[in-house]
């Protein structure tokens, strides 16, 4: 999508063209600062709208009460969101984990049906995973919380982006794969 590219820098280069960090440094500050794009919360809320709640690596976020509760433009709801955010220590692994839920709120009008609590984390190892099976030579030793450096390092546009990785994880999810 345009407005995700937007988002991330525009191109799949390894520098972001904003500050000069390579992808994995700037995941490392975006992720310590709680920055997020700018549709975030939208695409978050559009997602619990759909399903009873997303799973972080055992930090579940219910859909109910909170979306009967709140709008997604809510201070409560960005203060609630920010809270789960945080239980995630890595910041880099954090913004990994927003990638994914910007990925699957733009891809929200083409997927059939999303379970009934969406796994976070299952995609994005599901992406990793995929990454690794076309980059067979990641160093073993550089792996973060089970997620090589060198997808870190990845920009997260262009063909070989951490967004398409992503996107690729939630066909597999979509089509029971």
């Amino acid at each position: 999508s345009s407005g995700i590219n937007a988002e991330y820098g525009g191109r799949g280069s390894d520098v972001n063209e904003n500050n000069d960090l390579p992808w994995e440094r700037r995941r490392c500050v975006d992720g310590a600062l709680n920055r997020l794009p700018t549709e975030f919360h939208q695409n978050l809320y559009a997602l619990l709208q759909l399903c009873t709640g997303i799973n972080l690596e055992g930090n579940f976020l219910s859909s109910f009460p909170m979306i009967n509760e709140m709008t997604a433009g809510e201070p409560q709801f960005a203060v609630t969101i920010a809270n789960w955010l945080d239980k995630i220590k890595q910041p880099q692994l954090r913004q990994l984990y927003v990638e994914a839920i910007m990925m699957m709120g733009a891809l929200l009008k083409m997927i059939k049906m999303l379970p009934d609590v969406i796994e976070l984390h299952v995609i994005l190892h599901r992406a990793h995973d995929i990454f690794l099976s076309e980059n067979a030579d990641c160093d073993p030793q550089r792996f973060l919380c089970g997620i090589s450096q060198e997808f870190y390092m990845t920009p997260p546009t262009g063909q070989y982006g951490t967004l398409n990785y992503f996107a690729q994880a939630i066909a597999c999810m979509n089509n029971g794969g």
